[in-house]
């Protein structure tokens, strides 16, 4: 027999107004269960109407405090009505009492960057990174990525390569410490030959399109771009950084109408701040609507959060000396992408043409 309570609950993904219909049959049957007011309040809530949900959370809140699901949908609400503060706390304490839940990770991440609080929102980037990591090894040294200690995961990362050469999520980390390190060359063979294994990879041509525009290359940077913009028209990041590109290409005119529209969005948060964020559709597969991602460049935020300090000449050409000995400790493995130092960790052309 069919559960009607689960019902109503898988009603809300997809059709909201059924799961409101179905939620109000069932507290008139079942008046004491907290249920089907919780499934009311989110459909409620996914009809644009936090309004009405806002007192029926607020008692579901009061009632059962040690309900995550319930500050979850508690926050959403008050974010939904002009209280972002009030919202994230709730946030906060549905992330406290139930750690994998990975929506509410999601919703603060979001809540963080909408109130400009930035190490809440790293916080939360960092556990999305762990939760959501295909393999235990790769979740923790993404987490490590996204709290910028950079120093820490990149040589488990080029190890980790060696190793799985087209592994395209551990690229695209040893990519992002390459870009805290300005070693901007570095980073984008290995953007290109992850996207040349797997052309769908929205957040790595994301990053791509970042670290054409820290090497200022606005049109290859603007030709990136142009495909997620198709699939995500008003995603705040792609906006800022299309702005970045006009700006470097002499069309101020356009890249402030664009940070004037992102200021009105934004008003706590400013727009170029130069925070990127990974999201859980990224790390895990792609998806249509890619996550809210802070406005800016990552290149100039990285490198300015980075543990990593600068690397001088003379650094690099020990770096250049240090992977010549991993390229032939590999066997070939490492393939040059025009130079014979270049970190390309693929077997065949090179990933850059």
């Amino acid at each position: 027999m069919t559960d009607p309570f689960a019902t109503a609950a898988a009603a809300l993904a997809e059709d909201a107004p059924t799961a409101e219909r179905l939620a109000r049959a069932l507290i008139a049957a079942h008046p004491g269960d907290p249920r089907p007011r919780l499934i009311l309040a989110s459909a409620l809530r996914r009809r644009g109407d936090a309004g009405r949900a806002l007192p029926i959370l607020t008692d579901l809140a009061r009632a059962y405090p040690r309900a995550a699901r319930t500050r979850y949908e508690l926050g959403l609400a008050l974010g939904m009505t002009g209280q972002p503060a009030e919202g994230v706390a709730q946030l906060d304490v549905a992330v406290q009492l139930d750690p994998h839940l990975i929506e509410a990770w999601e919703a603060l991440s979001d809540a963080a960057f909408a109130i400009g609080d930035y190490a809440r929102e790293t916080t939360a980037r960092a556990a999305l990174a762990r939760l959501t990591g295909a393999e235990a090894m790769l979740a923790a040294l993404a987490e490590q990525v996204t709290l910028g200690h950079f120093d820490r995961a990149e040589p488990r990362l080029r190890a980790h390569l060696l190793a799985h050469p087209d592994d395209v999520e551990a690229l695209r980390l040893l990519a992002a410490c390459y870009v805290a390190a300005r070693a901007y060359d570095d980073a984008e063979t290995l953007q290109r030959h992850a996207l040349a294994i797997d052309p769908t990879l929205v957040r790595t041509r994301f990053d791509l399109a970042h670290t054409l525009f820290a090497r200022q290359q606005a049109e290859a940077a603007l030709a990136e771009l142009a495909p997620l913009e198709a699939g995500d028209p008003d995603n705040p990041a792609y906006q800022n950084l299309r702005a970045g590109c006009l700006a470097l290409l002499g069309d101020d005119q356009g890249a402030e109408a664009l940070h004037g529209m992102l200021a009105a969005r934004y008003p706590r948060e400013r727009a170029d701040r130069g925070q990127s964020r990974p999201c859980a559709a990224h790390q895990r597969a792609p998806r249509p609507r890619d996550r809210r991602l802070s406005p800016g460049a990552r290149a100039r935020s990285a490198q300015r959060r980075s543990v990593v300090e600068p690397r001088q000449p003379e650094d690099r050409r020990a770096d250049r000396r240090r992977r010549g000995r991993d390229a032939r400790a590999a066997g070939g493995r490492f393939v040059a992408g025009g130079r014979p130092d270049a970190p390309v960790l693929c077997a065949g052309p090179a990933a850059g043409g």
